[in-house]
């Protein structure tokens, strides 16, 4: 029964046991790192409020002369709409309204609030300082501006404190061969967390200088909050001049001074400043712990800021803990993720509006008033020629399908990214495991994991002996031969114990015995 327990929490999005201690809730939104094709769709599908509300943005965004949200982010081009900064922006944005207003529905309600570079529109618009039409004017003037001035460029995230980063900077730029002063930090996101951004070929000459460090390329072709985006905050403070935020309710922490800023000081000024400056994420978070949040959430469709979050509040003197929840996650079943994400804030100590959750009366569903009788009927399978549905073999033992390469992928860059301390946007999955700044003890932590997820016995070699991120998910995903029992599986055997036939149980304590010799 032990051996069940285990294999049914072995999924790491279930939340279970009775609340904590209340939460100081705080939410943080994401900027242009985690969007995927197709985000937010199924989610829509599911979920009435949310297709209300993106419904609400595509109206809003068609009527200020941008591009057809839903159909673009339903259709074949999506990826590659996703790549130009215009849409992207604007998709980020609606899909974080969206994800704002189930999680008031719920009755979970951020008392603090503070977004990354575009993700402080979505912040602005959740404190109450801007309108939904007032957020949709300043992204597309703002994604306008970006695309016409911060095109081809690059960016770099340096696994390196800012000091040290602006100290190979300024050696770089007095180099003759250098990079001049068109690069630059772009972003302050934690101790050991800054990025660099400059026209492409100059950032390549400031490479050599940034050698003692691990340094992964972005995946982007724009030069955002670099120092030559003077334009853009000129073109921005004029376009937005005539803007009349409002004070809203709910204090923001800005990533542009680092500190809480009042909603009607959001100005057109302020946006300029926040597409041109860098973005200091790590003053903003640090403000918000030190006036009280005790819960982060991420709204956006992956999670890239929460190990930010993490590290700037174990950097701390003194016992400081916090807790971290991500909303969806990149190419995950969307209500299931924002179920769990509901379990997790609740087990953290958050109240939550059940009555909002489960309304109305459950159906309910008369039963025999008999007893059932322990035995099972099902055939292991059917004989040639059978009628359909004659034989049909036990749920409970058929195969699980194939896992899905991209899925995989997906939770190992995931984990890897957890372990590493670092955004898994950062992680190119086309690179060497081997290659990436992982010692032994953590790829037998990561090994651990995925065990876990999938089921399966994996052998420390197949991350370690240098095949790539993508290679190992592809040999992992034909691993299914050798799972054992899933986590629905195992909660239903450990249910229903004394219903097994001696034969099902030696099988399944077979399964769970060779769970354990790994």
């Amino acid at each position: 029964a032990e051996a069940l327990r285990r294999a049914a929490d072995a999924h790491t999005g279930l939340a279970s046991g009775a609340p904590s201690v209340p939460q100081r809730l705080g939410f943080v939104y994401s900027g242009q790192a985690g969007q995927w094709a197709g985000m937010g769709v199924a989610l829509a599908e599911g979920d009435a409020l949310v297709r209300g509300e993106l419904l609400a943005w595509d109206r809003a965004i068609a009527t200020a002369g941008g591009p057809a949200l839903m159909a673009t982010l339903a259709g074949a081009g999506c990826e590659e709409a996703l790549r130009d900064t215009r849409f992207a922006q604007l998709a980020i944005a609606a899909l974080q309204a969206a994800l704002t207003g189930r999680l008031d529905a719920w009755g979970l309600r951020a008392e603090a609030v503070c977004g990354h570079s575009v993700g402080e529109v979505s912040a602005a618009l959740a404190s109450g300082a801007l309108t939904r039409e007032q957020a949709v004017e300043v992204i597309m003037a703002r994604g306008e501006a970006l695309h016409a001035h911060a095109s081809g460029g690059a960016m770099y995230a340096v696994r390196a404190g800012a000091g040290r980063v602006a100290e190979a900077l300024a050696r770089a730029r007095r180099d003759p061969d250098g990079p001049g002063d068109e690069v630059g930090i772009a972003a302050v996101n934690g101790p050991e967390g800054t990025v660099v951004a400059g026209p492409a070929p100059r950032l390549e000459a400031l490479l050599p200088r940034l050698a003692d460090w691990r340094v992964t390329r972005l995946d982007t072709d724009y030069a955002f909050h670099s120092p030559a985006l003077g334009p853009v905050a000129d073109q921005l403070e004029k376009e937005l001049a005539h803007l009349r935020p409002a004070p809203g309710g709910v204090p923001l922490y800005s990533t542009v001074t680092g500190a809480q800023r009042a909603g009607d000081e959001l100005t057109g000024a302020h946006w300029a400043a926040n597409a041109a400056l860098p973005v200091r994420f790590s003053d903003a978070v640090d403000a918000m712990i030190d006036d009280g949040v005790t819960c982060f959430v991420e709204i956006g469709p992956h999670p890239a800021l929460l190990p930010h979050v993490q590290r700037l509040a174990g950097a701390r003197t003194g016992e400081v803990r916090v807790h971290t929840v991500a909303t969806l996650r990149r190419r995950q079943d969307e209500l299931p993720s924002l179920y769990a994400a509901l379990g997790q804030l609740w087990a953290a100590g958050n109240e939550v509006d059940w009555a909002a959750v489960y309304p109305g009366p459950c159906p309910m569903v008369p039963l025999p008033t008999y007893p059932w009788q322990h035995r099972r009927y099902w055939i292991s399978g059917a004989p040639a020629g059978a009628a359909p549905g004659a034989g049909a073999a036990d749920p409970q033992d058929t195969a699980d399908p194939a896992l899905d390469v991209d899925a995989v992928l997906d939770r190992l860059v995931t984990h890897l990214a957890d372990i590493m301390r670092t955004d898994p946007a950062v992680l190119d999955p086309d690179r060497s495991a081997r290659d990436l700044d992982v010692d032994s003890v953590s790829f037998v932590e990561l090994k651990n994991r995925l065990e876990s997820d999938l089921a399966a016995a994996i052998p420390i070699t197949v991350l370690t002996e240098g095949a790539t991120l993508r290679e190992v998910a592809r040999t992992l995903a034909t691993a299914g031969e050798r799972r054992g029992p899933t986590s629905a599986q195992a909660r239903h055997a450990l249910d229903h114990l004394d219903e097994l036939s001696e034969e099902e149980l030696d099988r399944l304590m077979a399964a769970l015995d060779s769970e354990e010799e790994r």
